[in-house]
């Protein structure tokens, strides 16, 4: 367990809290809002495509196929606990905000 609230490490599974923002300009990792990953998708939130753009985003970025991209808790909410099984990289603007309270 890490001193931040926004993720946590279950084994080899990394757990993250996203805020997510849809119907964004862009899909991308904004940065940490509060106890929060805050994450922006082009897609609107109605039938699920805010949430598989969310899932399609982290694993481009995790370089893990969607399956391993997971949402634990929140799929109709805004906020949301996704789970990266076994993430093989960490985006550039991840990897700086974990270096900063993790043991990574």
């Amino acid at each position: 367990m890490t001193t931040a609230s926004w993720f946590r490490w279950d084994g080899a599974v990394l757990e993250l809290r996203v805020l997510v923002q849809p119907k964004a300009r862009c899909s991308r990792i904004v940065g940490v809002h509060g106890p929060f990953l805050r994450v922006r998708v082009t897609a609107p939130a109605t039938e699920g495509k805010a949430n598989e753009a969310l899932r399609t985003l982290l694993a481009a970025d995790f370089a893990v196929p969607k399956r391993r991209v997971s949402i634990h808790r929140g799929y109709a909410a805004r906020v949301k606990t996704i789970r990266v099984d076994d993430p093989q990289a960490l985006p550039q603007t991840l990897d700086h905000l974990l270096r900063r309270g993790s043991r990574l």
